[in-house]
């Protein structure tokens, strides 16, 4: 049967689509969406705006009369919605993916079915690396915390991660086919194996002993959680191996409203993670999450997060309007604010991401040092990261190369550099 897999969200629904994959291609043909008979769509909760987009989607595959599964979060989280657009879709959890085969055959026949269970599965027995030059490994499902606005939860349920030894042996094998790069993943990879008797940096300091020149990007991790492993977490970063790059979510700036959204961790917290990975790596790239105008954020409370970003300098900031989400204990308990409000909060926000995001990418000019080819980037032009994971732009380079450049110009979002 040809299946066209489309893909939404975050890292970790790349590495739940690329293990359906696997899986499929036993016995069937991964094709594009002309060709497809059927198509899965591994679909994401976060936002209301991605909803909405997935549910359009939804309406308009449904029109060309190709059969349909539904994946991810919104299986889920939102079946009725889906079903109130045609109730002969089939659904499927991000939990029961190592079933997609079975689901594909009934669908096949001309039925539907739902394989909603909440299972404790090790999705890496799944997993087979492929020769590329980046590759996405998923080290859990779930996490600990229960954030009064996200549906994630709902949808992933609690912690349960992969065998440390499973997951060595696939980056072993990975880096003697080709592979350079490697991303770990998971909804807060700051609690990996709390659940199993060790942690996020004995995994890493394991990988750094592995044999072959590799990167290494370390997912989302809670404040919380790295706080609870803080200094040897610091230490193994050292490693050339590891990326000099963390993405720790702070959500606000307002002790208050973090309270309010059930946030296990304070800006205090957050101040004491980023201030012990830059002292030791001064020059680390920080990524960090914002939402803006939480139900219960005051002008006061939203003057504290931009004093937080001036403050901290983040590299990278995620922005999201406050989204509703059903079933969610602020959506029950708390009404939005007026929309205007969100508008002009999020336009502020905005205007000194951007504006922090430049002066820190400008700091760079006149580096050099060795950089990572990876990705194509637009206009034929080439992307590499360097050892804090800065996105650099060169216009002649090989694919899966390590060449020696210099950061000649910044901008906002990336570097320029010359060879």
């Amino acid at each position: 049967m040809n299946i066209y897999i489309e893909t939404y969200g975050c890292t970790k629904n790349k590495a739940d689509s690329e293990i359906m994959t696997n899986i499929l291609l036993k016995e069937h043909k991964i094709t594009s969406f002309e060709s497809a008979e059927l198509v899965i769509l591994n679909s994401c909760a976060v936002k209301l705006t991605t909803e909405n987009k997935i549910l359009y989607r939804i309406t308009k595959i449904i029109e060309t009369n190709k059969k349909l599964i539904v994946a991810g979060c919104m299986a889920n989280t939102e079946k009725d919605k889906i079903l109130r657009i045609d109730k002969n879709i089939s659904l499927i959890s991000p939990q029961a993916i190592h079933r997609i085969a079975e689901l594909v055959a009934i669908v096949k026949k001309g039925e539907r079915a739902e394989f909603l269970e909440d299972t404790k599965e090790d999705k890496l027995k799944y997993h087979k690396s492929r020769k590329q030059l980046i590759e996405i490994i998923p080290i859990a499902e779930g996490c600990l915390n229960a954030c009064s606005f996200c549906l994630t939860k709902l949808a992933r349920k609690d912690l349960f991660s992969y065998p440390k030894e499973e997951i060595l042996k696939i980056i072993k094998k990975a880096v003697s086919i080709g592979v350079k790069e490697f991303w770990l993943c998971g909804e807060d990879t700051g609690c990996y194996g709390f659940d199993r008797g060790y942690t996020l940096a004995d995994l890493l300091y394991q990988i750094s002993e592995i044999d072959g020149k590799f990167k290494v990007r370390i997912g989302m991790m809670n404040p919380s959680n790295a706080l609870k492993i803080l200094d040897e977490l610091v230490d193994s970063f050292e490693s050339d191996k590891i990326y000099k790059f963390i993405h720790i979510p702070v959500q606000s700036g307002s002790d208050k409203v973090l309270k309010d959204m059930l946030r296990q961790n304070t800006v205090k917290d957050f101040l004491t993670v980023v201030h012990a990975f830059r002292r030791k790596y001064p020059r680390i790239s920080i990524a960090t999450d914002i939402i803006a105008a939480f139900p219960t954020e005051t002008q006061k409370d939203f003057q504290k997060t931009k004093k937080l970003l001036k403050k901290v300098k983040p590299d990278i900031t995620n922005l999201s309007r406050y989204s509703p989400r059903p079933n969610t204990l602020a959506k029950k308990l708390y009404s939005e604010i007026n929309s205007k409000i969100v508008k002009a909060r999020t336009r502020e926000l905005t205007k000194l991401i951007n504006t922090i995001s430049f002066k820190q990418n400008k700091k760079w000019i006149g580096w050099t040092g060795e950089v990572l080819i990876s990705e194509r980037g637009r206009k034929g032009f080439l992307q590499g990261r360097n050892y804090a994971y800065k996105p650099i732009i060169v216009k002649q380079a090989m694919l899966g190369n390590t060449v020696t450049v210099k950061i000649k110009a910044a901008y906002r979002s990336h570097l320029l550099a010359n060879m």
